[in-house]
């Protein structure tokens, strides 16, 4: 129902619709941790850095660091599967929760401020070996690899290859009036700070220099797999794994999945 309210006024008063709609799209919504979760952040040390973002600790401080991204409307211990893995090969695992996510703070956020937060972590941090980042963090991990973040290795799973068809599907889901798109558009763009008909993923990442590793499954119904296949393209030389019938998010807490993402990054640490 309200979403055919901001299609009936987008032909009346295109702008105050175009307004709501994009109120809807960068506002993300809060779920119940499942118990696995519970399970993984209680087990965490948990802080805020000084830039404001919450996130959930395992390990040596002194030790190389991993970084954990979670995807859109996701927390940093949904990833927690990886934590006594990697602390258990010796790494210091944190899991960031992003701006109006989990633990940190903000109602919207959108992919601009995303990434600029990960570029604030990573300057608080220090240096970061790896990146493990799911969905919607993969791709920010891109474009704030492209705008100036360090580390040595990124894994992908489950991400879009290109933000502004996500944003083209949504558009098209809510079916404004042409003037109200064009109203969007400008309005995500300048609040993101970036072009958001020019945020392809694939391409903006095909100039990386450093080791990446892909990771989909093929009956992801959230992230086609389409979209590995042209990040695969544009980056011929990443490692790809391809899987079956884990979907968006059990991926995630897939042992073997989890076992050969970290055999990827000792091999390229």
């Amino acid at each position: 129902m309200f979403l055919k309210l901001i299609y009936l006024t987008s032909f009346i008063f295109p702008s105050s619709a175009a307004k709501k709609a994009i109120s809807l799209f960068l506002t993300p919504r809060k779920f119940k941790r499942p118990l696995s979760e519970k399970e993984w952040y209680e087990s965490s040390t948990k802080r805020k850095l000084n830039c404001g973002f919450a996130i959930n600790e395992w390990g040596s401080s002194s030790a190389q660091k991993i970084l954990l991204v979670h995807g859109w409307e996701g927390r940093g211990a949904q990833l927690g599967a990886f934590a006594q893995p990697l602390v258990t090969e010796g790494y210091h695992v944190i899991a960031l929760d992003g701006p109006a996510h989990g633990d940190s703070e903000g109602l919207q956020t959108n992919a601009g401020e995303f990434s600029r937060a990960l570029i604030s972590v990573q300057q608080e941090l220090g240096h970061v070996s790896a990146i493990i980042a799911h969905s919607f963090g993969g791709g920010c991990s891109i474009l704030a690899l492209n705008l100036g973040l360090k580390c040595d290795q990124l894994i992908t799973i489950a991400s879009p290859s290109d933000y502004a068809q996500v944003v083209a599907g949504f558009l098209k889901l809510v079916r404004l009036s042409p003037y109200s798109v064009k109203y969007c558009y400008q309005l995500l763009s300048a609040k993101a700070q970036l072009k958001v008909n020019e945020l392809n993923i694939a391409q903006i990442g095909s100039g990386l220099k450093i080791p990446v590793m892909i990771v989909h499954d093929e009956l992801d119904k959230e992230v086609p797999i389409s979209n590995a296949y042209e990040l695969k393209q544009a980056w011929p030389e990443s490692t790809f794994l391809k899987t079956q019938g884990l979907g968006h998010r059990r991926i995630l807490k897939d042992s073997q999945v989890v076992d050969e993402i970290i055999q990827f990054i000792k091999k390229n640490s």
